[in-house]
């Protein structure tokens, strides 16, 4: 978490959900906060587990496709979505309809990720107009997440009865459905031959790796760099830059100039009194 909590942070989560249950049944159906997600210009191996004593698995995305590898990935205990948490009205006592509502609603959920979530992301890339300005906010006071880490590993010593082999956690299962905040319990499989075929792990969700604005790392905020007219990093938080943070505040009044005086020659421009 950002070392400031802000009242726009306060506003939001009593929007989006205070707890992972009700940020689920929100953002599953509400393709607006899901466009805010990674696109594949955030390039791949931002999804990392890292196990104890250093040792990293293989990130994802790997073939820059986040939907298909991360955000539509169904039932990991890593998921985006948790499918049992998508609709807090199903109540179905029976559990085959009840299973058939869950059902319905990740196809519903998986959907809205294809058809208005990424066609947004592909129609949206590259696209910016030819006057633009923009400021980013590059703060090591206020990190953002460039990567979503999982770190932890076995416990209980359990990797001395496997001989210290190699473990899948990426094809772990959760073994206490109560968790869905930052930490995990999963039974994660061993490959490699031996009469121990899993162990128990456990994992927590890292704190923000990035300097930032306490919302977008600052690999996003230069991502315009290529298609705008000028660019500036500040140091300071999102809320900060448009009351306290003056050469935000200096840049953006230089840019509105810029942009009316090329406004001059144009359809745009008032005639001549």
């Amino acid at each position: 978490m950002s070392p400031k909590v802000w009242a726009s942070d306060v506003v939001t989560s009593g929007i989006l959900g205070a707890n992972a249950a009700a940020n689920t049944a929100v953002m599953s159906g509400a393709p607006g906060p899901l466009q805010l997600l990674p696109t594949p210009e955030h390039g791949n191996g931002w999804l990392k587990i890292q196990q104890d004593g250093g040792n990293w698995v293989p990130a994802l995305p790997q073939h820059n496709d986040p939907y298909n590898e991360i955000y539509t990935v169904r039932g990991g205990w890593w998921s985006l979505i948790d499918d049992q948490l998508i609709n807090p009205l199903n109540t179905e006592s029976d559990p085959a309809k009840r299973q058939a509502q869950i059902d319905q609603d990740w196809k519903t959920y998986a959907t809205m990720m294809n058809e208005k979530v990424k066609i947004f992301h592909q129609d949206t890339a590259g696209k910016y107009h030819t006057n633009t300005h923009a400021f980013y906010g590059a703060d090591a006071g206020h990190l953002a997440y460039g990567n979503v880490t999982w770190q932890g590993g076995s416990r209980w010593g359990e990797a001395k009865l496997t001989g210290h082999r190699t473990t899948d956690p990426w094809q772990a299962t959760a073994l206490d459905p109560s968790e869905i905040s930052t930490t995990r319990t999963v039974a994660t499989p061993v490959q490699g031959p031996g009469w121990k075929k899993g162990v128990n792990q456990g994992y927590t969700i890292s704190d923000p790796d990035e300097a930032g604005d306490g919302t977008v790392p600052q690999r996003s905020g230069m991502a315009p760099e290529r298609h705008v007219r000028s660019l500036l990093q500040v140091v300071c938080g999102h809320e900060p830059a448009y009351r306290e943070c003056e050469p935000a505040k200096h840049f953006t009044l230089r840019a509105i100039v810029k942009i009316a005086q090329a406004v001059k020659g144009t359809a745009m421009a008032y005639p001549d009194l």
